[in-house]
């Protein structure tokens, strides 16, 4: 019983975060021709929200998931994501994040 609870529990917090975002339409979303690592420093450093994590995989160095935490790190309450895609033109940005300060970013 106590198996069964903490495994259903982990596929909760597995699915939480980072997939929580998927069926809703992101607040913007368009191309910009910075970089994804200009765009990622800018996001990261916005003053008035919490720290990010930002999520990457070795073999794709060219693709970002930053997630804002709220009420601390280890709460699990994803409060917005961004979905970045960078590439030699620039970087295409998928933004959950309600904060007009991050329009300066892309």
């Amino acid at each position: 019983m106590i198996i069964g609870f903490s495994i259903g529990a982990m596929a909760l917090a597995a699915e939480g975060p980072i997939s929580k975002f998927q069926g809703r339409p992101p607040v913007i979303e368009r191309r910009s021709a910075k970089s994804i690592g200009d765009i990622e420093r800018c996001l990261i450093d916005l003053p008035g929200v919490p720290i990010p994590n930002v999520y990457r995989q070795p073999d794709r160095p060219n693709k970002a998931t930053i997630i804002w935490i709220a009420n601390g790190q280890f709460n699990g309450t994803a409060m917005a994501r961004a979905d970045l895609e960078g590439d030699e033109d620039g970087t295409s940005v998928r933004l959950w994040l309600k904060d007009a300060s991050a329009q300066a970013c892309l």
